[in-house]
């Protein structure tokens, strides 16, 4: 969240919804991702905000996080640009030694945050990141991490962190690469089966880093799903294997925690098709409070979440 605030703030002093389609209009927001991307997520931040829940345990903790960067920009620019995003994709790839990724934003305008680009940028600086504008491209740096952000129309910006994102050419070039993630047919076939109205989804290649981390004791070619959040939570999560066999014996290790997963929801369904296990369900308001008053006394948070009563 850090990282994301800091970008989102850098852009508005520079200068809707994802569907199963590409998007109407000049912006695909998988035409303009990596094709190497391991991890795929995008999120629906207009219908997420407006949710009973985000509006009971993030809001909240939102409004007194020190985000680095925001509070310079918001007093800068006259607005927090957090409230103005509409929907965000973003992919990356590696989870550890140099990052690498792409992300898609809608609803930063270009046109009211004009006003920034004459500004004096300190307190990014201030926040460790140096920001140098090139013409409509925004160059970052910090360390030996390098970055950099335009935006594609009055209110779409592409942002890139890649050791080549270095000028204003390059970054262009990778807003206009011919090999992206729309080129790759295993990546449309799954993503045409996510529901893109749902507050997040997301797409993960099962060979990648962040993947083999988590030491599933099953091989995965990919995971891919959505969640929807409104004063509950509805999920609908597939798992696809390397084989239907595969699939079978990742869905007998997984209803091994059958019983512990009902007790968290109010529905549950555990089932394999081919090479892919879904695991869908929901849990309501009352299941989701329990869930998250569990979470935060483990996390040593403090007390559980409201009664929303």
């Amino acid at each position: 969240m850090k990282g994301l605030a800091l970008v989102l703030a850098a852009a508005a002093c520079a200068h809707s919804t994802p569907t199963n389609q590409p998007k109407p209009g000049p912006v695909d927001d998988i035409a303009l991702l990596p094709a190497d991307s391991e991890i795929v997520i995008g999120v629906h931040f207009g219908q997420l905000k407006s949710s009973a829940a985000w509006q009971t345990y993030v809001a909240p903790r939102l409004a007194n996080a020190d985000l680095p960067g925001l509070r310079e920009v918001t007093a800068l620019c006259g607005f927090n640009p957090l409230d103005r995003v509409e929907s965000i994709t973003l992919a990356f790839k590696g989870i550890a030694g140099q990052p690498s990724g792409a992300a898609v934003v809608h609803g930063l305008d270009r046109a009211s945050s004009t006003s920034c680009f004459d500004a004096d940028l300190g307190g990014i600086d201030k926040a460790g990141v140096k920001v140098q504008m090139a013409g409509d491209v925004a160059l970052l740096s910090k360390g030996d991490v390098s970055a950099g952000f335009t935006f594609v129309d009055d209110s779409t910006l592409f942002y890139v962190v890649s050791p080549e994102a270095t000028t204003a050419d390059a970054v262009k070039a990778m807003a206009h690469a011919g090999t992206s993630l729309r080129t790759s047919q295993a990546f449309v076939e799954m993503y045409d089966k996510i529901d893109h109205n749902a507050s997040v989804w997301m797409l993960a290649n099962g060979g990648g880093s962040a993947m083999r981390k988590l030491g599933l004791p099953f091989k995965l070619r990919a995971a891919f799903g959505s969640v929807n959040v409104t004063d509950g939570i509805a999920f609908d999560l597939h798992l696809r294997a390397t084989s239907p066999d595969e699939a079978t014996q990742a869905l007998g290790l997984i209803k091994q925690a059958e019983n512990y997963m009902r007790q968290a929801t109010d529905t549950l369904t555990l089932a394999s098709e081919g090479a892919d296990v879904k695991l869908a369900g929901t849990m309501g308001r009352q299941k989701l409070q329990q869930v998250v008053a569990m979470i935060t006394n483990n996390g040593g948070g403090g007390g559980g979440a409201p009664d929303g009563d």
